[in-house]
């Protein structure tokens, strides 16, 4: 890695790292990890990170926020993949959860949510998300959930040199928080029932 580069990694880190009293604001016990944060609250069996993915473009650098929430000892039939998509444009409308992976009841279930559908658009309507990832994987009995907005992220220009934060407002921090901890809530159900001699 190149001087530039980790000059690079070390201000987007700074940027991340400004969310701290904010999730700490929405009862989150967050530690800071290899370049991202670990999220937990007691007895909760959901693991949850807040940190960045990186994407190359021609002659740019984008540091993406996510808040993944995985949710482990689940049952599927099988593997499923689907993406959630806005309807309505700028005035949303609704949302609809297209299928990049599988072909399970689930993913019907998820567009016929109208709690899960109102969340979304309630917290659409605080702060700007890019998409929402909802995974499920068999072997592992994980479910994943991943929310992407559209702030948070920071962008690296390499020529000509430029460097842009785009900074999530408590304010939008704060419905973000909400909106991991209504998906906990709803998603919990997919969760395979302890028995006696497993505790």
């Amino acid at each position: 890695m190149n001087f530039a580069s980790e000059n690079v990694r070390k201000k987007a880190e700074k940027l991340l790292l400004r969310l701290e009293p904010d999730l700490r604001g929405a009862g989150f016990f967050p530690e800071w990890t290899q370049g991202s944060w670990r999220l937990s609250k007691e007895g909760s069996p959901w693991r949850i990170s807040c940190g960045f993915e990186i994407g190359n473009k021609f002659l740019t650098k984008m540091y993406c926020l996510y808040f993944r929430l995985t949710l482990d000892e689940c049952e599927f039939a099988d593997d499923f993949e689907a993406r959630c998509e806005f309807l309505g444009g700028i005035n949303i409308k609704g949302v609809i959860f297209r299928r990049r992976k599988g072909n399970l009841p689930e993913i019907e279930t998820l567009c016929d949510d109208p709690a899960l559908a109102d969340s979304i658009c309630g917290a659409a309507g605080k702060f700007d998300i890019e998409t929402i990832y909802v995974r499920c994987n068999r072997a592992l009995g994980t479910l994943s959930i991943e929310i992407k907005p559209y702030a948070g992220a920071f962008v690296w220009v390499k020529f000509p040199p430029l460097t842009r934060q785009i900074p999530l407002r408590p304010d939008e921090t704060a419905a973000l928080c909400d909106l991991a901890n209504f998906m906990k809530k709803h998603f919990s159900e997919y969760r395979r029932p302890v028995s006696v001699t497993e505790q």
